[in-house]
C-alpha cells in the first residue's frame, strides 16, 4: 500500500479531499478515531521504510568490489583485474 490521496483519503474516511479540513478536526478531537488513523498512517510508513531499506540492501549487494573495478577500468579504458582488500 502507497501514501497516496486515495489512500489517505480512504484512511480518513472520506470521498473527497476538499472536506478534509473538516474530517481531520473531527478526527483530532475523537480519541479513538484518531488513535485508530494514527495506527493506520504508521503501519504504512512502516511498510515503505521496510521496503526502501530492503532496496538499499539489494543495490549495495549488486556494487560489489568487482562490479566497481569493471566501472573504474571502463572508465580509464582499461581491463578489470582481480583484486581482494
Amino acid at each position: 500500500m502507497t501514501l497516496d490521496f486515495t489512500t489517505i483519503n480512504k484512511i480518513v474516511g472520506m470521498d473527497n479531499s476538499f472536506k478534509m479540513p473538516a474530517v481531520l478536526m473531527d478526527t483530532m478531537f475523537d480519541k479513538e478515531k484518531r488513535e485508530s488513523t494514527f495506527k493506520h498512517f504508521a503501519v504504512i510508513v512502516r511498510r515503505q521504510d521496510e521496503m526502501a531499506t530492503q532496496e538499499q540492501i539489494d543495490a549495495r549487494k549488486k556494487f560489489t568490489e568487482k562490479a566497481k573495478a569493471e566501472a573504474v577500468a571502463t572508465l580509464v579504458d582499461g581491463e578489470a583485474e582481480e583484486w581482494s582488500e
